[in-house]
């Protein structure tokens, strides 16, 4: 086992790491978006939230915008920590090189931590090779390149991160590693709902694993690992809880639309795939990696060579080909009754996910073949190695790209853009959304008035109205539980059971101040309570992380 210490030894190998990455993502340093399955989609959401951002509304749970100005609750539900990252690039960017410069920064980031997991039983040129094996893992490419699923792209950072911290703490209970996992599992949260779905249960799998095979079954540790599930939850309770609780507000339902019974793998693609981009879908295409099956083929081959090298490396090859055979397993036909039997299985839609564990499970055994090699040998072994994961998959990071019109006005850009998911996300009160835009935000539908604009912004807007009878009068947004209307002050009714799921409300004769606005709901504002006071704890115990590690360790006590 490698006893390590970041050295600036670390700093050479995290530069070629990000060499490896920018070679990797050179073809998305181009200001015309990449061509791929849901680029426009995962674009316009990006751009949505930078125009949210730029008008004051932070954590963008209603885009205003989108859909000709119905709106969208677009961060409400859908994890926000891509699209956070590609708002900001879009500050220093044109638009849509901002959102390739994202992508980037999510796959140097995956590199990096692979890096970091992979060293703790390889060393750091193990973990070196691991990472460059995880950069370049053909599924990975898929997810870039023919997906642009940037949210399971995200979730590659976390994967490593997780297991990093449960392997440390497995070893001794210490503050950092459980806030390397609290920040691990948050950030899971927070990049892709299936890909948390799909990863955690092996998570905890790997935490009870290392825990039973110490022999000494310490409940401290045990509780760190537990906590580090909490403290997540707690950290991300501002997004988690309304995303959650707030679901019978829309129609997700249709995300079962798709049959995941029709996406799965044939036997044969599982090791050979050819790699097509026009007109093929993702389960034609999708591969282990040649040279990766090659690495732990190696590796099983002087598997006692290795144990007696690295102290424990043979229970974790054990767990990670245990995890790539049942990354396999499920993507497969065979699997079909656990489909059937597991709850919400069924909203993973595409077997064919799991394989992001089977890269993740190969990636990190490739490191193990430099310890075959003699101290001598090793950067011989690491520069063939690097270059043989590189060449052999380079070929995937093939792209095509589309002509996305940038205006001066990305508040005009957003309104041309739709919801997708097959509609998922779209509020329940929303029958039919074939609409087109108003002339005029507020309209009257219903007797005699005269409305006026008094300003505001997209989430807070201003009205006078002078009504010579009781009067009808539409707000032309979807409704969803947030939006209040006062009429003079006092709120009022809001009718949106209407085949368009709009704002309707009423006004009474006379002059009358309208002020429709985007507020919260009690689940959105006890979750951004939790997420608030979870900074402020986690801010003190850092202050007293002394006191905190003497506690730990069955010492002091921490204040």
């Amino acid at each position: 086992m490698f006893k390590l210490k970041p050295v600036p030894e670390d700093l050479l190998f995290l530069s070629l790491i990000l060499g490896a990455a920018v070679l990797m993502a050179w073809p998305l340093f181009s200001n015309s978006l990449l061509d791929a399955h849901d680029s426009i989609a995962y674009y316009s959401k990006a751009v949505a939230v930078h125009q949210s951002w730029r008008e004051g509304d932070f954590l963008a749970r209603w885009s205003p915008h989108i859909n000709q100005g119905y709106g969208y609750p677009n961060l409400n539900f859908y994890s926000p920590l891509f699209f956070y990252i590609a708002a900001s690039c879009m500050f220093f960017f044109p638009l849509v090189l901002g959102f390739h410069v994202a992508i980037f920064v999510c796959l140097f980031l995956s590199g990096v931590s692979m890096y970091f997991f992979a060293r703790e039983l390889w060393g750091r040129q193990g973990g070196l090779l691991s990472s460059v094996a995880y950069l370049f893992a053909p599924y990975h490419a898929l997810d870039i390149y023919m997906r642009a699923a940037v949210g399971e792209a995200t979730a590659f950072i976390f994967f490593p991160l997780i297991l990093l911290a449960f392997y440390r703490l497995s070893r001794g209970v210490v503050l950092r590693d459980i806030l390397i996992g609290v920040f691990g599992v948050a950030g899971l949260f927070l990049s892709h709902p299936l890909a948390t779905f799909i990863f955690l249960p092996w998570a905890v799998g790997y935490g009870l694993f290392l825990w039973a095979a110490a022999g000494r079954f310490e409940v401290r540790k045990l509780m760190a690992m537990g906590f580090v599930f909490g403290g997540a939850l707690w950290v991300t309770a501002y997004f988690v809880l309304p995303s959650m609780l707030e679901q019978p507000f829309v129609h997700i339902e249709r995300f079962l639309n798709i049959d995941y019974r029709e996406n799965f793998l044939r036997l044969g693609h599982v090791f050979y795939a050819p790699w097509k981009f026009r007109g093929a879908s993702a389960r034609e295409a999708i591969v282990p990696g040649e040279v990766h099956l090659l690495a732990v083929l190696v590796l099983l081959l002087f598997w006692r060579r290795i144990v007696l090298t690295v102290k424990g490396a043979g229970r974790q090859m054990l767990f990670f080909l245990a995890l790539f055979i049942l990354a396999i397993f499920f993507t497969l036909p065979v699997s079909a009754p656990c489909w059937r039997i597991i709850p919400k299985l069924a909203y993973v839609q595409f077997p064919w996910r799991f394989m992001m564990l089977a890269a993740l499970s190969l990636s990190f055994l490739s490191g193990g073949v430099i310890c075959l090699f003699s101290p001598r040998l090793r950067k011989v072994a690491l520069f063939l190695g690097c270059i043989l994961f590189i060449c052999f998959n380079l070929s995937y990071c093939r792209v095509f790209y589309l002509k996305i019109h940038e205006t001066r006005s990305t508040e005009a850009y957003v309104r041309t853009l739709k919801s997708h998911e097959s509609g998922g996300f779209v509020p329940k009160w929303v029958e039919n959304g074939r609409i087109l835009s108003p002339a005029k935000k507020v309209q009257v539908t219903r007797g005699e008035a005269q409305v006026v604009e008094e300003g505001g912004s997209p989430l807070d807007r201003r009205f006078h109205v002078t009504a010579a009878t009781l009067a009808t009068l539409c707000f032309y947004s979807y409704y969803f539980p947030g939006w209040e209307v006062f009429v003079n002050g006092r709120a009022t009714e809001i009718y949106p059971s209407n085949p368009f799921g709009l704002i309707l409300f009423k006004v009474p004769p006379g002059d009358s101040s309208v002020r429709v606005h985007f507020g919260t709901t009690p689940v959105r504002q006890w979750g951004e309570i939790l997420s608030l006071s979870s900074v402020l704890f986690l801010a003190l115990i850092m202050i007293f992380r002394k006191r905190v590690d003497a506690w730990l360790a069955g010492g002091a006590p921490p204040m």
